[in-house]
Formats: structure tokens, C-alpha cells, sequence
């Protein structure tokens, strides 16, 4: 990987394009196909070092929380003659792999449903692993407002253990930070595809449609 990628001022401009949009510092990086794969992987790591370093921190900082949580997970998981590595998994802060994985899961399904609809939309498209680049740092920008639950479930109770106000100013907070995601990975989306020829308001619809119709999907499978 080229040095530029270890400087401040890279890191820099890959803050700016997946919190602000502004994509006027990484467009010739951007219109390079290989210093593009770089960075999308450069900020997939980032993205991911910096979920393990807050979930360790707060998971340090409310250990006790933390652990009677884990023992109440651990029960419940003997009850049913659970053993081994799914005890671990599933345990604060080894869970930390379900977000991960679910990242994964959630640019898998919203690349694919996106692209069927930008061509749909579009007069013209760009290839398919161009797109799946720009929706992952669409995801990346989507998922950045999310990290603040970290610390908010450190202070409050987790939903299944909240009382009614509780619960309810958790899910006004959650409505709130889901709103900034959409807002702020929509602005990425269309951004980046402007930079490829495409229409910024066209491309916008394009990721509105399919953040709310593969979030509507997940909270279906996890009600059912």
C-alpha cells in the first residue's frame, strides 16, 4: 500500500468523505481503480479497529454492568446444553462479531438490492465492483453514528431491561442516530457516484430506498 495511506493528512480526507461528504481531496484517488480498492480497504480496517477499541474501552470502563450480563447470558445458554464456542461468541465483548458480521451481511444484501435499482432509475450505471466500493463506504459512513450505542448501553439498560421511560428515550435516541446514518451515508452515496457520472438526487433515492427497505428486512427477522 502507498505511504500516503499512513499519513495525517489521508486520514484526514477519509474522515471527511465518510462524516462530511466532501470528496474534493480523494477524487483522484477515487478515479484510480486500485488506489480506490485501497482505500475502501484502508477504511474498512479503520472502521473496524476503531469498533474494537470504543466496545473494549466501555466494555473496561462498565465492567461490572458488563459481567452481570455475561452471567446472565451464560445461564441461559447452559439451560439449553450450550457449550463451547457460542458461549464466547455470545458473551460481552466476544459478541463484537455479530456486528462485524453483520456489516458484512448488511453491504452483501444493500450492494445487490441498490444496484438492481440504480438500474432501474439510472439511464446509465457503472460497473457492479465500482458500485459495491462506493457502498461500502456508503455502509462505513452509515454505521460510523451507530458507534455512539456502544457508550449509551454502558449507561442505560439494554432494552430488555429497561423500564418505560427508559425504553422509551432509548428508542427515541436510536430513531435519532438511525436518522443521522441514513443522512450522512445517502450524502457519501451520491457523492461518490457523482464523481462517476451518475445523477447526485437520483443516486440518493437509489440508497433511501435500499437502507430503508434492508433495515425494514433485518428488524423483521429479528421480531420473528
Amino acid at each position: 500500500m502507498n505511504k500516503q495511506f499512513l499519513s495525517k493528512s489521508y486520514f484526514k480526507n477519509l474522515i471527511d468523505l465518510l462524516i462530511k461528504a466532501r470528496t474534493t481531496n480523494m477524487s483522484e484517488i477515487i478515479s484510480n481503480p486500485k488506489n480506490f480498492t485501497n482505500l475502501v480497504v484502508y477504511a474498512t480496517s479503520v472502521w473496524m479497529i476503531a469498533y474494537f477499541f470504543v466496545y473494549m474501552i466501555f466494555f473496561l470502563l462498565s465492567f461490572n454492568y458488563y459481567a452481570d450480563l455475561n452471567r446472565g447470558i451464560l445461564a441461559k445458554l447452559q439451560s439449553q446444553n450450550i457449550t463451547g464456542i457460542p458461549t464466547i461468541i455470545n458473551t460481552y465483548p466476544w459478541n463484537l462479531t455479530y456486528i462485524y458480521a453483520f456489516f458484512f451481511i448488511w453491504v452483501t444484501f444493500i450492494s445487490g438490492l441498490s444496484y438492481a435499482i440504480a438500474r432501474l432509475l439510472e439511464e446509465a450505471y457503472i460497473p457492479f465492483i465500482r458500485h459495491l466500493k462506493v457502498t461500502l463506504l456508503a455502509s462505513i459512513s452509515a454505521f460510523i453514528p451507530m458507534i455512539v450505542l456502544i457508550p449509551y448501553h454502558s449507561i442505560f439498560a439494554t432494552f430488555e431491561n429497561s423500564n418505560l421511560l427508559t425504553l422509551s428515550f432509548s428508542l427515541a435516541f436510536w430513531i435519532f442516530i438511525l436518522l443521522v446514518s441514513l443522512i450522512t451515508s445517502s450524502r457519501v452515496f451520491s457523492r461518490l457516484n457523482l464523481l462517476f457520472g451518475l445523477v447526485g438526487k437520483r443516486s440518493t433515492v437509489v440508497w433511501v430506498l435500499s437502507y430503508i427497505l434492508i433495515f425494514y428486512f433485518f428488524v423483521g427477522l429479528v421480531r420473528n
